[in-house]
């Protein structure tokens, strides 16, 4: 979906400390309720119905 500085559960609404790869609920954003992801209009998963925000640290290779 994205790879962006957020992170919405630890630093919701500024830039998070690290970069984040981004899958899921088409509604991901800096600031999330419990009505966000749910009310997505598409996701990036396999299962149409999961419009769940799945985020973890972007890896690097050098």
């Amino acid at each position: 979906l994205t790879i962006q500085r957020s992170d919405p559960i630890v630093s919701p609404g500024t830039m998070s400390s690290h970069v984040h790869a981004v899958i899921g609920g088409t509604g991901f954003q800096q600031t999330m309720s419990a009505t966000t992801a749910p009310n997505s209009l598409d996701t990036t998963c396999d299962k149409k119905l999961d419009h769940s925000n799945y985020w973890q640290p972007q890896l690097y290779h050098e």
